[in-house]
């Protein structure tokens, strides 16, 4: 059983590797986290910003897996944690976010998901305020053709105009929604429930509300969850049992953590720099080689006129901070602003948790040594002042009986109802054939033409019946 396998790795990491879990009134399984030491640590360097996204049918019972996905010094997506539920509601949700709240021990400064109303209605009440919910913005503008219609935003330069300002991070909020009001009045499209409705919470997903917002530019959709979700898939299977599905889970995570390894090591090695400016140097020098190239392409121009705000919303200087640097005569960038989680020794800078076989020998490890003694002594102090009555030296046994899962039936574990859209794509694939009433190649045949019944029709049987009649008297 997987609680068994958490247990002991748990006993032999030192209580390094967390988890937790609940079960129903009937002792069946209903949720799950876990976290290992390496997922702590790399939360506490790189959790600033953290994308969830809930999948489905990835294991025997249907679970919902949910992955805690962040962004490395590398650019590159890395999972903190992850989690089974056996439904996406708010009870699971609100247990979730508590249980990783007490467990990583401190929240994110930005957090995005889709509109999920479950989590929108837990997040809230959750994390503190200075946690910053942000909707995918992806999810958003892919159903404006749904909802104002495939033809209209395919012919029309709506689409056009709309993300222009909609995916633009230089845009003021005041410019933001001039534009949006301006071509929502040319296109006639201001008395729009749908189009009221998300520029009501456009705090919550347009990128010109997140220009102060420190590192909330790092991610402005759940791409990194559906790529991380598309990555598992290649290493579980639908039919997986809890224990199968987690060691598939584990071989994903160690090829994860083995790119990651592979890119630091890429890093001991300069990269060729671009320009002969001195500051590249220190850049080459300080970043790892993939915020390197980022860089120096800001490096080799002179456009001055950036106010983008890129060192609030991503954590690196814009072009506008380099020219003037590099035109002052600055071989260097001021340490005070560069953001360690884009650095080469980003782990090396790391406080480190103590989190058993990952922790550092120090004086902290001296100080808990310490304090278990100074536990153990009380404890052994409390024994002895019990030890002459047997009733008080009852131990209750440590037994757990958890009961194979039921079958989670959550939207994603059975078929979905099809949009009129996918209907009309299906009904192109569907071959046609020439109707002997109507004469044209159709969908339908003699017995359900829409002509059928009509004058025209009755015409077609009269003609029909007198040369059946010919045919019988010659």
């Amino acid at each position: 059983m997987i609680i068994q396998k958490f247990k002991d790795k748990n006993e032999t990491t030192g209580n390094s590797f967390a988890y937790e879990y609940q079960t129903d009134s009937s002792g069946h399984l209903t949720r799950i986290f876990w976290v290992d030491a390496r997922g702590r640590e790399s939360y506490d360097l790189f959790g600033d910003v953290l994308s969830v996204d809930a999948t489905y049918r990835t294991n025997k019972y249907s679970m919902v897996f949910v992955p805690f996905i962040g962004i490395d010094n590398h650019g590159k997506s890395i999972t903190f944690a992850a989690a089974l539920l056996d439904k996406e509601d708010t009870t699971n949700f609100a247990w979730l976010f508590e249980v990783f709240l007490r467990i990583m021990g401190r929240p994110p400064k930005c957090i995005i998901t889709d509109q999920c109303p479950a989590m929108r209605a837990v997040i809230p009440n959750i994390f503190p305020k200075s946690t910053i919910h942000r909707f995918c913005m992806w999810h958003i503008v892919r159903k404006f053709p749904s909802k104002l219609g495939t033809v209209f935003c395919a012919e029309s330069p709506f689409m056009e105009k709309l993300k222009r300002f909609v995916w633009n991070d230089h845009v003021t909020p005041a410019e933001f929604e001039e534009s949006w009001i301006s071509t929502l009045k040319e296109f006639k499209l201001e008395n729009n429930h749908w189009l009221s409705e998300i520029y009501e919470i456009r705090k919550s997903w347009i990128p010109a509300y997140f220009r102060d917002d420190p590192m909330a530019g790092l991610l402005r959709t759940t791409s990194r969850s559906e790529s991380s979700n598309f990555f598992f898939n290649h290493f579980v299977q639908k039919g997986d049992t809890l224990c199968e599905f987690y060691m598939c889970y584990k071989s994903a995570i160690e090829k994860q953590r083995y790119t990651n390894k592979k890119l630091n090591h890429e890093d001991k090695c300069m990269p060729k720099p671009v320009t002969i400016k001195p500051i590249e140097k220190d850049v080459a020098s300080v970043y790892t080689r993939a915020i390197f190239y980022k860089v120096d392409v800001i490096l080799d121009t002179q456009n001055v006129t950036c106010s983008c705000k890129m060192f609030t919303r991503i954590g690196y200087l814009c072009r506008h901070a380099f020219y003037c640097l590099s035109a002052c005569g600055i071989h260097k960038i001021p340490r005070d602003l560069l953001s360690k989680r884009w650095m080469k020794n980003a782990e090396k800078m790391h406080s480190t948790l103590d989190l058993g076989e990952n922790s550092k020998s120090g004086s902290k490890e001296r100080k808990v040594k310490a304090k278990s003694q100074d536990v153990w002594f009380e404890f052994q102090g409390c024994v002895t002042d019990v030890s002459g009555d047997e009733d008080l030296l009852e131990y209750p046994a440590d037994v757990i009986t958890v009961h194979p899962l039921h079958q989670s039936n959550n939207k994603g574990s059975r078929k979905r109802m099809l949009s009129s859209l996918e209907k009309s794509l299906d009904r192109r694939k569907i071959p046609t054939r020439i109707c002997k009433i109507c004469g044209v190649p159709a969908l339908h045949d003699l017995r359900n033409c829409p002509l059928k019944g009509s004058e025209i029709n009755h015409q077609v049987e009269e003609v029909i019946e007198d040369t059946t009649g010919e045919k019988e008297n010659a």
